[in-house]
């Protein structure tokens, strides 16, 4: 299949926002036409606030003649597919950031079967990766004890619309910096690379990701594993 990329701007009163469109082969389906005017709305008004739009679609959602409220309910066989189709976007859009952890995560040890829905992380289906350092001791889980200093943890992230598409989100990074970095935070360092590759990582996101974390409390290191259910028998999986 020829993979074909095109640069699409759209600005109206309310937004600007600029999408990279591949089209490619897959399971889903592309926007556009096989959208309704109403879903195509709803979309927009998401890629203004949420994401990055891609050309990747859930088929069963795009053709609901009716659309509720709320992050819509996946199979597990939609949730691989959206998350394959999706990637190549992701790659994409957090290489703008030249953050060293955007072009190596996809490397690491994956610990999740398929992505997952994560509320705490505002209703986005995650995947969760460790670098060589952290992914033993990550891979305790729950009891982990401390991480290691130097351990890097990722979590890239999509949104799917009651109407179907999927939207790139931010990724989410957690740096153990040496001891002494920051004793409320267990010495995390919190980094948010945004679709459009922007990266933040200011005292703001510092204590919004801190205070959300430390209720995991410190047998845990402040972090907040996966469910079950999604978590990979092993890393060799």
């Amino acid at each position: 299949m020829e993979l074909i990329i095109i640069v699409l701007r759209r600005s109206t009163a309310l937004f600007a926002t600029t999408a990279i469109v591949l089209l490619i082969g897959s399971g889903l389906v592309r926007n556009g036409s096989e959208t309704n005017g109403s879903s195509a709305v709803a979309q927009e008004a998401q890629v203004a606030t949420a994401g990055a739009l891609t050309s990747c679609t859930v088929p069963r959602l795009v053709r609901r003649t009716a659309v509720g409220p709320g992050p819509p309910k996946l199979t597990e066989a939609e949730i691989v597919a959206a998350y394959d189709c999706v990637s190549t976007y992701m790659a994409v859009a957090y290489a703008r950031s030249n953050h060293e952890t955007a072009a190596a995560y996809r490397s690491w040890t994956r610990f999740s079967r398929t992505a997952y829905p994560a509320e705490a992380h505002g209703a986005r289906f995650l995947n969760n990766y460790a670098n060589e350092v952290g992914r033993d001791a990550y891979g305790k889980f729950e009891g982990v004890g401390t991480m290691p200093t130097g351990s890097v943890l990722a979590k890239d992230s999509f949104i799917v619309t009651p109407a179907g598409a999927i939207l790139v989100g931010p990724l989410y990074v957690m740096e153990k910096r040496t001891a002494g970095f920051s004793e409320a935070a267990r010495d995390w360092f919190y980094q948010t690379i945004k679709p459009d590759g922007a990266v933040r990582a200011d005292g703001e996101i510092q204590k919004f990701c801190n205070d959300c974390h430390r209720r995991a409390g410190a047998v845990d290191d402040h972090l907040m594993f996966l469910p079950l259910r999604y978590r990979k028998a092993s890393t060799s999986d």
